[in-house]
């Protein structure tokens, strides 16, 4: 009748400590989706499974608690304080929160890549193949070569499958017949993405004769949606989340201010810029009140750092600044770098010129992953970390 295992998303669990139990609060999210004459039945059988052991937890983005890792951790210890000792937990995160699940002391288990990942990127090649057979003329011999494309480039650089989605992607980014090249890092890989969901909406758009969006048209309303993707990747980089209201709000005022639209038009248009990023599966809303989250991190970031290399040089160095201390906004400042060498080259200088052992190690980390800068800056980071090589425990790094 039950499932034995519950998988819950950590930053709606956290969103509802303030007014439950961490367990309480669990069970909540677990039967939402259950219709409501049965939601009793379930919450009951979930609690006597909880107290007797046979139920599986599954907490799911400890990072996306954001600034609140650490006290998310503890509320961790809370939940298994309640349930019997039986039941089990797993925890995921990725690595900008590993030290906060550390304290918990569970059994760390890291994510391989697939091992045959050839036949993931295979399939869904295939399926291209297939769906474009009329126009590629000899559909095999085109499968063959796509999927060798994607294969080819995962092998040159291996940290491609560090992250198991992007050799995914990769392969539906080949399955175009039109993609001529392929991206050649994560930031690349993940931005190809965004531009071919907007691009497949102009082209759409354009078939039927006029492109609208809202109270904008034309070449305004193309670069209002384009523009849109970073300013919410950038609104949500630090909390992850949004009641949507507040987030149409301030989408509304950006349209005003970017545009000139009344107030009304740009409310309008931003309610159809998150339904088009929502329908897109980029940022989802969720719940009665609607809460909007990017349904893959990554994917918000990527927005965040698109709207970092979009900014004038000034306001740029600025904001980068007094991003390099918030672990939460590594990763965005990290494609950022990846995208746009302007903007590599201003973390990279921030890095030398602070003589920080840590920081240089992540800007070594920027252009090993693909970064680039002018030689002369690449080599003072050489010159930087060569100061530590003494240094025993961080002299293995410095190599």
């Amino acid at each position: 009748m039950l499932f034995r295992s519950v998988v819950v998303r950590m930053s709606e669990w956290w969103s509802q400590l303030g007014s439950h139990s961490p367990l309480d609060a669990f069970i909540e999210l677990a039967i939402r989706e259950v219709p409501l004459p049965t939601r009793p039945l379930f919450e009951i059988a979930l609690r006597e499974r909880a107290a007797s052991g046979e139920l599986a937890l599954l907490l799911d983005g400890l990072d996306e608690t954001r600034e609140h890792r650490f006290a998310a951790s503890a509320k961790v210890d809370e939940l298994l304080a309640a349930v019997h000792s039986g039941v089990d937990i797993v925890l995921t995160t990725r690595d900008s929160a590993y030290a906060a699940a550390r304290t918990l002391q569970f059994r760390a288990v890291t994510l391989m890549p697939a091992r045959n990942i050839e036949y993931t990127i295979r399939r869904i090649i295939a399926t291209a193949a297939a769906h474009h057979a009329a126009e590629l003329g000899d559909a095999k011999g085109w499968e063959d070569r796509r999927t060798s494309w994607v294969i080819d480039a995962i092998e040159r650089d291996g940290r491609l499958k560090e992250t198991p989605l992007i050799p995914v992607l990769l392969a539906v980014l080949a399955g175009d017949p039109n993609r001529e090249t392929l991206p050649e890092n994560r930031a690349q890989v993940l931005n190809a993405v965004i531009d071919g969901v907007l691009d497949r909406w102009e082209i759409a758009q354009r078939r039927h004769g006029k492109i609208e969006l809202g109270a904008l048209q034309a070449t305004a309303a193309v670069e209002a949606l384009r523009e849109s993707f970073a300013q919410i990747g950038f609104l949500l980089l630090r909390t992850g989340e949004s009641e949507r209201r507040a987030l149409a709000s301030a989408l509304s005022e950006w349209i005003t201010s970017r545009w000139g639209l009344a107030p009304g038009f740009a409310e309008g248009t931003a309610q159809d810029v998150l339904h088009f990023w929502d329908e897109s599966g980029v940022f989802v809303s969720t719940g009665h009140e609607p809460i909007v989250r990017p349904r893959i991190s990554l994917l918000g970031e990527t927005g965040a750092a698109r709207y970092l290399i979009d900014l004038r040089p000034h306001r740029q160095r600025d904001l980068l600044a007094q991003m390099e201390s918030e672990a939460i906004a590594s990763e965005a400042i990290t494609l950022a770098a990846l995208l746009s060498p302007a903007v590599c080259q201003v973390v990279v200088n921030s890095a030398v010129s602070s003589r920080s052992f840590e920081k240089q190690i992540v800007a070594s980390q920027r252009l090993l992953d693909g970064g680039k800068v002018a030689a002369a800056t690449a080599e003072s980071l050489a010159a930087g970390l060569s100061e530590f090589r003494s240094d025993g425990e961080r002299a293995w790094h410095a190599a």
